[in-house]
């Protein structure tokens, strides 16, 4: 099966770079590096009705940020679906940050919660 050209542009992209792989360096130096690369793969930000800083309780007693996104007013008459979304990136890189525009384009173009 061939590859979907935009992932072949992507990585690309990436190849075009020539940083050194996540797993030659410390934790520090990737998520610095991932910080500062995240934005070349970024897209533009999707409106959105409302997006809400949430503080979500673990079971240890600290929490983690999160964020919400809503592609229109909340309606009890019809409820929107929704997605959990949680990057990857090994407990290391990434944030809510990174990941801001990717999760916009989910609501708004699935027409869900995140």
């Amino acid at each position: 099966m061939p590859l979907n050209p935009k992932i072949a542009q992507v990585l690309d992209m990436i190849e075009r770079a020539k940083r050194p792989s996540y797993h030659h360096q410390t934790p520090q130096q990737a998520r610095a590096a991932y910080e500062k690369s995240a934005p070349i793969l970024d897209v533009a930000p999707a409106p959105m009705h409302s997006v809400e800083e949430c503080v979500v309780p673990t079971r240890d007693g600290r929490t983690i940020g999160a964020r919400l996104f809503l592609p229109v007013a909340p309606s009890l008459a019809e409820p929107l679906p929704a997605l959990v979304y949680y990057h990857g990136g090994g407990f290391t890189v990434g944030s809510v940050d990174t990941h801001d525009a990717l999760c916009r384009m989910f609501a708004h173009d699935a027409q869900c919660a995140v």
